[in-house]
């Protein structure tokens, strides 16, 4: 794969086509109720039906990242994993080459998507620029609402109950944030998916955000911390669970404590104001020893 020009074919990439790719993932999850329509890299008439998506298949690394991201947005409402989402996974089969994929397919945009409950939209909520995702499925209806341009993107995820009355204009109201409290810390839930689907930050401790990019880990994004003035960002920190809490997750998924002890249970140790001074003077020394070597 030629890197270079994949990434100067992105650059001159104006548009990002989620909406159309979304649309043609609602038409595969039609399609693919046929046994003969399931796997696109074995179907020409997939191909040509689903452009966008059959692209990410062929090293188009901002098709491969937009297809990546529509999983996560799809994933929130539909009820059953689709296939074309293991294929693509089967695609790559180096996490280096999903990696490349990944930064150069979001190197000209630095695109960001925010994942929020439905409960997040204000009653005074106006935005013309968006697109909804609906499923019903046992008596409620599962919603997903993306809204806004490149580069910050939000996804309003969550569910309602069917009546037997017709429902013209939904209001969401707040699922009270579940707070779990234990040795000086706490944990607060707003969201989580049944599905298993939390690949955004579902919740938040006194230091962190925590997403589960997959099912067997914990991601843990340092909430930015002061110093001289501005704000310092953390890496994140991708803990894996071990797979008696793996099990103990998925049973108790409904009891929000046990997800809070566990995300206590593998949250690593927080950076202290003190620790943040000294990777700041730590980095300045290292900037001053770089351009002392380059003036030799």
């Amino acid at each position: 794969m030629d890197l270079i020009k994949q990434l100067i074919s992105v650059k001159k990439s104006d548009s990002l086509p989620l909406k159309e790719i979304l649309t043609e993932l609602i038409k595969y999850e039609k399609l693919s109720k046929s046994d003969k329509f399931k796997h696109i890299t074995d179907s020409p008439v997939l191909q040509k039906q689903l452009p966008y998506c059959w692209s990410a298949f062929q090293n188009n690394p901002q098709a491969y990242w937009i297809l990546n991201e529509a999983s996560t947005i799809i994933q929130t409402v539909a009820q059953s994993p689709l296939v074309i989402f293991d294929d693509l996974a089967n695609r790559y089969k180096t996490k280096k080459e999903r990696e490349q994929l990944s930064i150069i397919g979001n190197a000209a945009n630095h695109i960001q998507f925010q994942y929020t409950h439905l409960t997040a939209i204000t009653d005074d909520y106006k935005n013309e620029n968006h697109l909804i995702l609906t499923e019903m499925n046992n008596d409620r209806l599962y919603i997903s609402i993306i809204v806004g341009d490149a580069p910050n993107i939000t996804v309003y995820t969550g569910d309602l109950p069917l009546t037997s009355e017709e429902i013209e204009q939904p209001v969401f109201k707040g699922i009270p944030v579940h707070t779990y409290e234990q040795d000086g810390d706490y944990v607060k839930i707003q969201n989580i998916s049944n599905q298993g689907n939390n690949d955004y930050n579902f919740a938040k401790t006194k230091s962190y955000d925590v997403s589960m990019p997959d099912s067997n880990h914990f991601c843990y994004t340092p909430i930015p911390i002061q110093h001289a003035g501005k704000d310092v960002k953390l890496p994140s920190t991708i803990v894996e669970v071990d797979d008696t809490d793996i099990q103990l997750y998925h049973i108790k998924r409904d009891d929000l404590d046990v997800i809070s002890r566990l995300i206590l249970k593998y949250k690593p140790v927080s950076f202290s104001a003190a620790d943040i001074s000294v990777l700041a003077k730590m980095k300045a020394r290292k900037t001053e020893e770089t351009k002392a070597e380059k003036e030799v």
